[in-house]
């Protein structure tokens, strides 16, 4: 299979820090693998608004963007995204 990895410099990055975002094929089996590798070579996975914390703390975004994030991404249907 083939992936792409991107990568962002700092201070350029979205959080900025260095990032790199891996896009590949969704299939359950592909996904599981590359995850079981990157963990194996001692990544870890992002905990539940880790991205935009460190943005927050790189003066990325302010305080109000981050909870706007966090609706957005806890929204559970159409009219709670829209409100968000």
């Amino acid at each position: 299979d083939e992936t792409v990895a991107s990568v962002f410099r700092p201070p350029a990055s979205p959080t900025g820090e260095e990032v790199v975002e891996f896009s590949l094929h969704g299939s359950p089996a592909v996904v599981r693998a590359a995850l079981e590798a990157l963990y194996a070579a001692g990544f870890l996975p992002a905990l539940p608004g880790e991205f935009s914390f460190r943005a927050f703390l790189a003066g990325k975004g302010d305080l109000v963007r981050a909870e706007a994030v966090d609706e957005l991404v806890r929204a559970g249907s159409e009219r709670a995204r829209a409100a968000a």
